[in-house]
């Protein structure tokens, strides 16, 4: 058994996540441009969006160990989506927004994702031309639904009514939310990260809590576009 890894006292990054969120309070956490102007996001905001995400992931029956997939560039629904699944027990698994359609389906048919959350109809796209390929994906989360207000389909949703999901039993998910951080293990994995594929089929390198510290180093600011990659 390698030995333990603590940062600040904390042996997985959803640990680490939440004390500095209580932390660093009002500090500016994110902050992304909108038409020009920077819109900040403090640590206490950050922390109340990645709970949000997953509360309502696990009304939708979210478990430990389950896979959650993102398709997207670097936005702030990103860091909220990943630090969500990830406080939950679940894991996180992040494809390049390059990426064609077959090359999608197969990445998410080998993590087994029951989640997607997609940028927008561009990303969309890809889901919708190898839908018939992925059975087991039981809802797509669309971050940015510009251009599909009229779109209708049963797995589809945007991004409010998905956060939605979990309001009717806000307080008693927020509270197993908590639980499910504390019961959080070092070996729990965090994250799929795919090989590119040059030699044959891509493969998916399971990063833990606790050899994923390296690359996932929490930063008291990052500015979206030109994010700091935690």
């Amino acid at each position: 058994m390698p030995p333990p890894v603590q940062i600040d006292g904390c042996d997985t990054f959803s640990k680490l996540f939440r004390q500095n969120c209580k932390k660093f309070g009002d500090r500016t956490a994110i902050r992304e441009k909108d038409f020009g102007i920077w819109e900040e996001f403090s640590w206490l905001d950050y922390y109340a969006c990645a709970r949000r995400v997953g509360c309502s992931l696990m009304a939708l029956g979210y478990r430990k160990g389950d896979v959650a997939a993102i398709i997207s560039e670097d936005n702030k629904e990103w860091v909220f989506a990943d630090l969500g699944i990830q406080c939950i027990g679940a894991t996180t698994h992040g494809l390049y927004p390059t990426l064609q359609e077959k090359q999608v389906a197969y990445q998410l048919n080998d993590s087994g994702a029951k989640v997607l959350f997609v940028e927008d109809e561009e990303q969309l796209d890809k889901y919708l031309g190898v839908e018939d390929q992925l059975d087991h994906l039981e809802k797509v989360i669309v971050f940015d639904m510009e251009g599909l207000r009229s779109f209708q389909h049963d797995k589809v949703i945007g991004w409010e009514e998905f956060l939605a999901l979990s309001d009717a039993k806000i307080e008693e998910l927020s509270v197993e939310f908590e639980r499910r951080i504390d019961g959080g293990d070092p070996e729990d994995i965090a994250t799929l990260i795919y090989t590119s594929g040059t030699t044959g089929a891509p493969k998916g390198a399971a990063m833990s809590h606790r050899f994923s510290w390296p690359s996932r180093i929490i930063t008291p600011n990052c500015r979206l576009g030109r994010m700091t990659k935690f």
